[in-house]
């Protein structure tokens, strides 16, 4: 019979050891449950966008300011900071006083931590509470410090509120504050208000240069000429320094809301300096799907509007804007005539197919004279065999610059049958 073996000192030691690091790992798990069920309001709204942390051992304490009537005033320059807290429903308000000369009001709105599932929301309202259009956000979640801003138009010696909320009013944080300041500044701009057509600057179009701004978020600003006499264009010259703060976005249309010019600028890759320049024929499109060789580029008379914007977001108005005095202004020249001197374009131009000009046996001249200008001639035959030989030219000298390089720029010649089938004998571009 074996002598049953007995546990060494050692092990004893081990043993007992073991029992008491299971029991002290038992009452931590308790313990972190029952601070868990005891705490729920201190954690997030358990949305995934952002991954947070669990703030559980930070206090969050809204402040006093949760409607219009307990707004806090907020004086230009000064930064105050606040909490989006997991009470129902939280929303700071500040309110901001204009003075005699302030139109514009700039908000800044930003957090020091990517590490937040909260998109931080602006919203001016007036003194009564009743919203406006001013409105913007972050909407890209969690993984970087929010850090935007807002611009917009105000009237002077008036009363505003800023509603600062989640965007979805689901997310909250008690770790992580939020800082706004607002600022106060003139508006630059002589000709604003005009962001419609119907309120349309109409006494620039004379040729003499003048400054524009976009100065605030979504800002527009909207031009009129006039067109009295066939053919009719529209000249532009449009510059802006290297440090705008925002892409130029242009268009053109006709009074029946058709585009003739639409063009997103870009700057010089060297300076960063804007400059365009285009002319731009005033027509009307008149498409004819049964017959497309029927359809017709016609002179067209009467309003011309054009329309200067930050390049647009989705379809949306652009967020930038530069409302200081030197840097944000643009220079632009508008003129309307009826083509270079010694343009043979006709009054019923002939842009398209159906509006050919017949022409016959010895030279005939004519200019590219607008943006994308297509010059269509016919030549009828009186025989089977007859040869066509066309000869075209185009001065070394004759170009003139659109805002783009000079190399660029080529004239293209092409040749269709009656079917407007094109011949073998197209050619193109040549420069």
């Amino acid at each position: 019979m074996t002598a049953e073996r007995r546990p060494s000192a050692f092990r004893r030691r081990a043993a007992v050891e073991m029992k008491m690091r299971e029991r002290t790992i038992g009452i931590g798990l308790a313990a972190m449950l029952a601070a868990l069920a005891s705490c729920e309001d201190c954690t997030n709204s358990g949305k995934t966008d952002g991954g947070r942390r669990d703030n559980l051992t930070v206090e969050c304490r809204p402040d006093q300011s949760y409607n219009v009537a307990t707004a806090v005033d907020l004086a230009p320059g000064q930064a105050l900071d606040g909490t989006i807290c997991p009470t129902p429903d939280d929303k700071d308000y500040f309110r901001v006083q204009t003075g005699a000369s302030d139109r514009i009001l700039d908000i800044h709105l930003w957090n020091d931590s990517g590490f937040t599932n909260v998109d931080l929301r602006a919203a001016v309202l007036m003194a009564d509470g009743s919203p406006t259009q001013m409105v913007f956000s972050d909407s890209n979640g969690a993984g970087a410090p929010t850090d935007i801003r807002g611009a917009y138009a105000v009237e002077p010696s008036s009363s505003y509120v800023i509603e600062v909320s989640d965007e979805g009013n689901d997310d909250f944080d008690a770790a992580v504050p939020y800082h706004i300041e607002v600022v106060l500044a003139s508006q630059p701009d002589s000709h604003e208000v005009n962001d419609t057509i119907a309120s349309a600057s109409a006494d620039l179009c004379n040729g003499q240069a003048f400054d524009g701004y976009i100065s605030t978020r979504g800002d527009l600003d909207f031009f009129k000429c006039s067109a009295a006499a066939k053919p009719a264009r529209v000249k532009l010259s449009f510059e802006a320094g290297a440090n705008l703060g925002w892409q130029p976005h242009l268009l053109i249309a006709n009074d029946q809301g058709q585009a003739l010019l639409d063009v997103l600028l870009t700057p010089d890759p060297d300076s960063g300096v804007y400059t365009y320049k285009a002319a731009v024929a005033v027509t009307r499109f008149e498409s004819n799907a049964q017959h497309p060789e029927q359809s017709r580029n016609l002179s067209h008379l009467g309003e011309v509007t054009i329309r200067v914007e930050d390049q647009p977001q989705n379809n949306q108005p652009g967020i930038h804007y530069n409302y200081d005095a030197t840097e944000g202004k643009y220079t632009m020249t508008l003129a309307v005539d009826t083509g270079p001197a010694g343009d043979t374009e006709p009054a019923e131009r002939n842009d398209s197919a159906g509006m050919a000009v017949a022409i016959g046996n010895g030279s005939t001249s004519g200019f590219l004279g607008t943006y994308g200008d297509v010059d269509w001639y016919k030549i009828t035959g009186s025989g089977i065999d007859q040869v066509a030989e066309i000869e075209l030219s185009m001065p070394a000298d004759g170009y003139v610059p659109l805002g783009i390089d000079k190399d660029r720029v080529g004239v293209n010649l092409e040749i269709y049958d009656a079917r407007l089938a094109v011949d073998d004998d197209s050619w193109g571009p040549k420069s």
